[in-house]
């Protein structure tokens, strides 16, 4: 119910930020990814996003999108894009303001 409403920006071409944070164990994984039973808030997002293209490209408005999903764990950026066998740290520098 809180991210559906920010999919209008996204459709408008305006970049979104999804950012879960929080202790061990609180659920961020959970809300994020869901079980198979369930999908958590990334999958059904993508789903709707990757529907949404669809149907405007079946109308002759093709779409495009650039996504990331990243992962700040003891101060390293993780790609979550990247199989984990093939995955390293980020050379992303983390900032503190």
């Amino acid at each position: 119910n809180e991210v559906f409403p920010m999919l209008k920006a996204v459709f408008k071409g305006i970049n979104v930020t999804f950012f879960a944070y929080g202790v061990t164990g609180s659920g961020k994984t959970h809300t994020m990814f869901g079980t198979n039973k369930e999908k958590g808030i990334t999958p059904r997002v993508v789903d709707k996003i990757l529907k949404r293209m669809e149907k405007a490209s079946s109308a002759g408005k093709p779409a495009s999108m650039r996504m990331s999903f990243v992962e700040i764990y003891n101060n390293k950026v993780f790609d979550l894009l990247v199989h984990p066998s093939k995955a390293k740290e980020s050379e992303l520098p983390v900032r503190e303001d």
